[in-house]
């Protein structure tokens, strides 16, 4: 076995595999568990119980433990039948193994594909490596481990860029299938909007290529222009096809995730979002030959308040603009960790900048040489078509990224440099989001409006920074047979000493600069006026400036050591041996080392025991369970979602404060960790929000509610819900409810109406201390038989004709089956709203056991149109083994005649 020519052919293999397990071994083994934001109260108990439900048998369609009940499958982030999840089937793993695996795994996932996609791109085997290694271990990528499913969506954006290459823009049309497969992949995943992304990739490629083309030929060969519209109609089919195969694939998800949007509160807000809204608000306000100035004028108004002011607080449209990138972060890209970490301590200077309170990833370091050679290839217009290409998507996307800091932000600050006001047009003071690429994107198409959180936009430019180091590294070696004089740089060319060495240079400067200004400045006053953090304490002010220290050092220790290679390639070409293969594997070995140094912290691992330890409460929830269930009723926890945090962490910092803060989000049952405990949690938020629930927050913190868990690690106050309710037809009555709601002595009620009409209030969610009731025959009963994640089953017995009222979210997917127990007679009905909330389901008098079972029309149909799309993908697959298998035949054929 030739071993030399094994390494040079996989030594990137073993390169990043090496890398790769040396970082995320202790999660693959379950010792650690990413414990900070999404990752640690979302995704970790979330993915845990949809395990235990499918463990046990079921589908994990509906969840009747968050609120008065979510859908599962219609909640896109849930990703419950993303092909990557069959990892959580090894059991005999334990659950913090298998979940470190699920997110190791895409690291592994984004460095193949940024591997193949810079292959694709013309680089060679050493620029391939760089950028796979800078792409999947860079801050942008590496860091969302901590919100998994942008994880999962940064791992297979490769591998869509490359199928979208071939097959749209390269006539490729087996490419446009796979292409589709991937994108259904992405969706399956949990996040649909980088399909969106990458269809407006596709879709602009596409444009940008027909016009040109056009351009040249009408230059050059005017009569061959049918030509061009000709190679626009395919590649317009190319891309229908692709997606005509990611709706069909990721059609179990995407019906569903569809049909609930439409009821999220991100559609329901009232404002108006984008141009096509105000179009049709105005059709609706305006009657047909209507010259009403003041109509006019009230439209005016509307549409710019709603377009072009700032958004008010807590509405859809400022989620939509939370975590915007600020552009100073870009600082973060040659000098690892310059903003400050936020954790385990405070040291995240940078909050004390304007617009910097919330932050998406905390460094975008991706490797100083990546940085240097990407620079090199930036071209927006030229001959190379694909560097254009990559440079003119990066571009974009990087500005796209910044979200709130739009132009009118910008010229805000130059107006405050001036002490001049901030910019108004007609008494209205324009948000400083209006003119930002990103705002145009909101303002234009469609749906785009209901997507959040601009900062994610900036991996798409990560994966093109890599693409474009790779063919810097490719090319920064001079290949010419006819050159060949060495000179003092060694084997570099005067484009590799102009696009590296010179901005290496200048980042060398900038280093020593900063570590001056360190020196000779009272930065440490400054630094003590910083505010506290909620989680992370006062600013540690010693290791922030430690941390400094070494964001300025680390480039220009990296870039000395790679002057000291060129130095030694230098003398090796001066003795005639190669260079071509040292100087660039010693570049890609450099990133390797000093790129996990500085990232390895964005892990934020923590002791898997801080998930999996014994709770204080947990005696508190069984004596609980054990009390209600004899009763049918589920027990019901009212949380804040105010209360975030322990108010004493913001007096001191704690080297241990990550698993400290998941020990109290686990003990005050934080969104998702009262999952799998049989109780039902009403604050519970979910990327879809049902307009239902938009009033629910609020009101778990009234006064009144005698059940509310605190922020302290006290024991929490527990109320009970009963879950079912019989209540007497069309009857009304005086009696509080809040009385029943603390004793529970019995189920029945009379019919719940609201108590009160606020009309400023315009409540969705009617609280129960606003409703009123009278009981029912004393002869009627409620017992409880099953209950599971998608079925509720009781015997009811009533004196006279009534309504059972289950407290469970109403959606047209619910379906109820009546069996009369006297008669055997069986009756299927559809259950009616009640209060615009729960469900309602008139019983004739008599004994009954009622079923509710939950089976939406659009799972269904997406099961079919995916099984079916499968299949057919399955076909296409084994047709296109059986074309390469009779190609390579031939070949052979060829070769042993002597034709090849």
């Amino acid at each position: 076995m030739d071993r030399s020519g094994f390494f040079s052919r996989h030594w990137p293999t073993l390169l990043i595999g090496s890398l790769w397990l040396w970082m995320f071994w202790p999660m693959i083994s379950g010792q650690t568990v990413c414990g900070f934001r999404d990752s640690a109260y979302l995704y970790y108990p979330l993915f845990k119980w949809i395990d235990g439900v499918w463990a046990s048998g079921e589908i994990p369609l509906w969840n009747p433990y968050c609120n008065y009940g979510l859908p599962v499958v219609g909640d896109g982030s849930s990703s419950v039948f993303y092909p990557g999840k069959l990892i959580f089937l090894c059991r005999f793993l334990s659950f913090p193994s298998r979940y470190g695996i699920y997110l190791s795994v895409h690291i592994l996932i984004a460095a193949a594909g940024a591997y193949r996609f810079a292959r694709v791109m013309k680089a060679d085997q050493a620029g391939a490596t760089l950028a796979a290694i800078s792409y999947a271990f860079g801050g942008s990528v590496l860091f969302q481990v901590t919100n998994v499913i942008y994880l999962v969506s940064a791992a297979w954006l490769p591998f869509a860029l490359v199928f979208v290459w071939r097959g749209v823009l390269r006539n490729d049309w087996h490419s446009s299938v796979w292409a589709g497969v991937v994108c259904a992949l992405l969706i399956l995943g949990g996040d649909p909007q980088m399909v969106y992304h990458v269809g407006l990739i596709a879709a602009a490629s596409v444009l940008f290529k027909f016009w040109n083309v056009r351009r040249t030929l009408l230059r050059v060969q005017p009569t061959s222009i049918h030509g061009c519209y000709r190679w626009l109609w395919n590649a317009g089919l190319r891309l229908a096809l692709m997606i005509v195969v990611t709706s069909g694939v990721a059609a179990i998800q995407i019906l569903p995730t569809a049909h609930w949007a439409q009821r999220s509160e991100r559609t329901a807000s009232g404002e108006v979002s984008n141009v096509l809204q105000a179009w049709n608000y105005a059709q609706t306000i305006s009657e047909p030959g209507s010259k009403d100035t003041r109509l006019v004028s009230y439209l005016d108004q509307v549409v710019a308040q709603s377009l072009f002011a700032s958004p008010r607080r807590g509405t859809q449209k400022d989620a939509t603009y939370q975590f915007s990138q600020p552009p100073w972060s870009l600082a973060e890209l040659f000098f690892p960790n310059v903003m400050g970490k936020p954790f385990p301590t405070h040291q995240r200077w940078s909050d004390a900048l304007p617009g910097a309170e919330r932050v998406w990833t905390p460094s975008l370091y991706m490797g100083v040489l990546t940085m240097l050679l990407a620079i090199g290839q930036f071209q927006l217009w030229g001959r190379s078509k694909r560097r254009v290409w990559l440079c003119r998507i990066g571009l974009f996307f990087a500005i796209a990224s910044f979200g709130w800091f739009g132009i009118v932000w910008l010229l805000n600050e130059g107006l405050a440099v001036f002490s001049f006001a901030e910019l108004e047009i007609g008494g209205i003071k324009i948000g400083p989001q209006v003119g930002g690429l990103y705002w145009f994107m909101t303002s234009l198409l469609p749906k785009y409006f209901m997507f959040r959180y601009p900062a994610k936009l900036f991996v798409i430019t990560s994966l093109i920074i890599s693409a474009l180091a790779g063919l810097g590294l490719s090319k920064t070696l001079d290949t010419s047979t006819k050159r060949k004089r060495v000179s003092r740089f060694g084997n570099l060319n005067s484009l590799a000493r102009a696009s590296c060495l010179y901005p290496g240079i200048i980042t060398c400067g900038l280093c020593l600069g900063g570590l001056i200004l360190i020196q000779v400045t009272p930065i440490e006053k400054w630094l003590e006026r910083i505010r506290p953090n909620a989680f992370f304490g006062p600013l540690d002010v010693t290791e922030t400036i430690s941390t400094l220290n070494w964001s300025f050092a680390h480039p220009l220790i990296v870039v000395t050591l790679l002057a000291a290679t060129l130095t030694y390639s230098s003398r090796m070409g001066r003795r005639k041996l190669t260079a071509s293969s040292f100087l660039p594997i010693s570049m890609v070995f450099l990133t390797a080392i000093e790129l996990p140094l500085a990232n390895h912290w964005l892990l934020a691992n923590i002791d898997a025991s801080a998930f999996e330890s014994t709770l204080s409460i947990e005696n508190d929830l069984q004596e609980l369970i054990i009390e209600r269930e004899a009763e049918g009723a589920l027990p019901l926890v009212f949380r804040s979602l105010d209360d975030e945090s322990d108010p004493s962490w913001a007096c001191h910092g704690s080297e241990t404060r990550l698993a400290e803060i998941v020990r109290w989000q686990r003990e005050t049952l934080f969104p998702k960790h009262h999952l799998g405990k049989g109780i039902a949690l009403l604050g519970s938020f979910s990327s879809v929000w049902p307009s239902e629930y938009v009033d629910l927050a609020p009101w778990s913190n009234d006064p009144f509610k005698q059940s509310t868990i605190g922020s302290q690690r006290a024991k929490p106050g527990f109320g009970v819900d009963a879950r079912v309710r019989l209540n007497e037809t069309h009857a009304f009555g005086t009696d509080r409810v809040e009385n029943l709601r603390r004793n529970f002595t019995h189920l029945l009620m009379g019919n719940m109406q609201p108590r009160i009409n606020d009309p400023h209030r315009h409540l969705t969610f009617v609280p129960h201390d606003m409703l009123e009731t009278v009981p029912v025959a004393d002869d009627s009963s409620v017992e409880h038989l099953e209950r599971k994640c998608g079925q509720f089953s009781f015997k009811v017995i009533v004196g006279n004709d009534s309504t059972l009222v289950l407290e469970q979210l109403f959606d047209n997917g619910w379906v109820a089956q009546l069996e009369n127990l006297r008669n055997g007679n069986v009756i299927q009905a559809k259950p009616t709203p009640f209060l615009n909330l729960w469900m309602q389901l008139p019983i004739k008098t008599g004994e009954h056991q009622v079923s509710f079972k939950y089976s939406p029309q659009e799972f269904r149909t997406g099961l079919n149109i995916s099984v079916l799309s499968l299949l057919g993908f399955a076909i296409f697959s084994m047709a296109e083994l059986i074309n390469l298998k009779v190609f390579t035949q031939r070949l052979k054929a060829a070769k042993a005649q002597g034709f090849v």
